[in-house]
């Protein structure tokens, strides 16, 4: 029974990875760089901002809204 619970487990754990993955592709791709740079990569909005050639608070504003379309997206 505790082996059922945990593929059952397993099995939604990779559909939201997927679900994830997928909302995460329908972004621009600034958007995706900078989500990806920042939570992926660890790097700091400074960092980021040097490396998209944008200003620290317009990385800031991207990744807000690129967070925000990733929540609405997976409702």
């Amino acid at each position: 029974m505790g082996s059922d619970n945990s593929l059952s487990a397993e099995i939604e754990t990779k559909m939201r990875w997927e679900e994830l993955l997928g909302a995460i592709k329908d972004l621009k791709e600034i958007e995706q760089d900078v989500l990806i740079m920042r939570f992926v990569e660890d790097m700091p909005h400074r960092e980021i901002a040097r490396a998209v050639e944008k200003s620290e608070s317009a990385v800031k504003v991207i990744q807000h809204r690129a967070l925000k379309k990733l929540k609405i997206n997976l409702k």
